[in-house]
């Protein structure tokens, strides 16, 4: 079962990565529900701001589309306005690629840490997208094609019972109980 952060952690850790490039990736991975390396090979040609919306290249070269929250598309404009890398999003120090996923995962994990919280890499950002989605009822299907996953067992991994999905099926079981 995948270590889904809460809100409540996400918004603890990125605040604490230090350099803008990870901290943005990270909310981009969170937002959008991103491998981290589908994240960190982003190109700027793969936004399209006027349908807010990703082009994300997957595992196998699978193109999927998945919705940009205005808030992220905002963040990765200002993030732009600091580098103006023609080619990519997220680009390394030297400008020559973009970032690495093992520094992207050390800046995460050292922000966890320094938060107190357990979250041991940028995947969990991924498995907390996936966890809020079913959470607010979308269906699984839709969050199997958000995710890029070619199987819906591969999915099926997010309908673990979290506390505010007990909370809620206890309070549908009382009021469906209640009179018996």
């Amino acid at each position: 079962m995948p270590n889904a952060p809460a809100d409540s952690h996400v918004r603890s850790i990125l605040p604490r990565i230090r350099n803008p490039i990870y901290r943005t990736c990270c909310a981009t991975v969170y937002a959008c529900g991103l491998r981290s390396g589908e994240a960190t090979a982003l190109e700027i040609r793969t936004i399209d701001s006027t349908n807010l919306q990703l082009r994300i290249i997957g595992k196998g070269n699978k193109e999927r589309i998945v919705p940009l929250p205005r808030p992220i598309l905002r963040a990765l404009r200002e993030l732009w306005k600091t580098h103006k890398h023609p080619r990519w999003l997220f680009p390394n120090k030297g400008g020559t690629g973009p970032i690495g996923r093992g520094a992207l995962n050390r800046a995460f994990s050292a922000a966890a840490q320094e938060a107190g919280i357990n979250a041991s890499t940028v995947r969990s950002l991924r498995h907390g997208y996936a966890t809020r989605l079913i959470e607010c009822g979308v269906n699984i299907r839709v969050v199997q094609i958000l995710l890029g996953h070619g199987s819906i067992t591969t999915t099926a991994i997010y309908t673990h019972l979290t506390e505010p999905t007990r909370a809620s099926l206890r309070r549908i079981l009382d009021r469906l109980m209640s009179g018996l």
